[in-house]
């Protein structure tokens, strides 16, 4: 039998001994105050109804009636929500119906509290749990930090959005995306001198277009709505095993639904993505989808605007 309860007075000694099973980088930390301290903190959370101290609940999970396991969470302000703990005793560490009802509960009182994100940081050794947030919770890798330099331990750092991004991640029942053609060269001439690479001009646009009919190296793929109306295109420099991507569009969906067909049609290669002033929506769908930030260029196209290189390996054709 699998429950889930919040924490109450008499769990000093439970939390106490789950804390044990945490790996700790110091040798000189007192468990059991920082036990208390975490209990005493939520205890007087629950029942500070004025909202004078920070929000924040511990939930422990039972199997047969015998503490397991516990989940911290708290208020970081702004609508973000950190977990700090997430901790079962060794013997039930792959028991996921149970790490799922402790996961979910302590989402669910972040929900209701109006988050806007959850995140925590995970050992980057720990490849379980990162597997168990990341592939089984929609949480998304957004990077990693040096949590202790001296010792080299490095944390990976995954959020989940409560807010819907399906139509970012499944764009394609409004936008389908195809090679250009012809039909498409007056809208993807004013796009061009519209775009980041406002440095172009009319002619050199035109060049550009040119340049994809002729070298079978450079390809355009463009975006269409369900009208067949222009919403962005793709220029693809193929360099090898390495493809650069240059995306122009008028909509985030137009950017995911390029950069997800892309890989359609190339094989075993390397892509570096070449992204100016990305929206929010853009650098979700990257880090969901698997893309590395490599670089960052302040200035490079526009003394006000960043560019941003990203890189992803596609080890074979997809297709969608």
């Amino acid at each position: 039998m699998e429950d889930v309860r919040l924490a109450n007075v008499g769990d000093l000694k439970v939390i106490t001994n789950l804390m044990k099973e945490k790996i700790y980088l110091r040798t000189d930390i007192d468990i059991k105050a920082m036990a208390a301290k975490y209990l005493q903190n939520h205890l007087l959370s629950c029942n500070d109804d004025a909202g004078l101290i920070q929000r924040q609940r511990i939930f422990i999970a039972h199997f047969n009636e015998n503490p397991v396991g516990m989940i911290r969470i708290a208020d970081e302000k702004a609508g973000n929500f950190r977990i700090s703990d997430f901790i079962l005793a060794y013997e039930h560490r792959d028991a996921v119906s149970l790490k799922d009802k402790l996961l979910k509960i302590a989402e669910q009182w972040a929900i209701d509290l109006g988050a806007r994100n959850i995140f925590i940081q995970i050992s980057k050794e720990n490849d379980k749990e990162i597997e168990f947030f990341n592939l089984y919770n929609d949480y998304i890798i957004s990077g990693e930090v040096d949590a202790v330099p001296e010792i080299s331990w490095k944390e990976v750092i995954l959020y989940k959005l409560l807010k819907n991004f399906e139509k970012i991640f499944n764009p394609f029942d409004e936008i389908s995306v195809c090679s250009f053609s012809d039909n498409y060269y007056l809208e993807t001439i004013r796009l061009l001198n519209n775009s980041s690479f406002s440095f172009l001009s009319n002619k050199e646009a035109a060049r550009l277009i040119e340049e994809c009919y002729q070298d079978k190296n450079i390809k355009i793929y463009i975006a269409v709505d369900n009208q067949k109306a222009l919403l962005g295109l793709l220029v693809a420099e193929n360099h090898g095993n390495c493809v650069k991507l240059y995306p122009i569009t008028t909509t985030s969906q137009a950017t995911s639904a390029l950069l997800i067909k892309i890989p359609s049609f190339f094989e075993n290669h390397r892509f570096l993505l070449y992204s100016t002033d990305p929206s929010t929506d853009e650098v979700i769908f990257l880090q969901k989808f698997g893309w590395h930030l490599d670089s960052v260029l302040p200035g490079i196209n526009h003394d006000a605007l960043i560019s941003y290189i990203w890189s992803y390996y596609c080890p074979k054709a997809v297709v969608y």
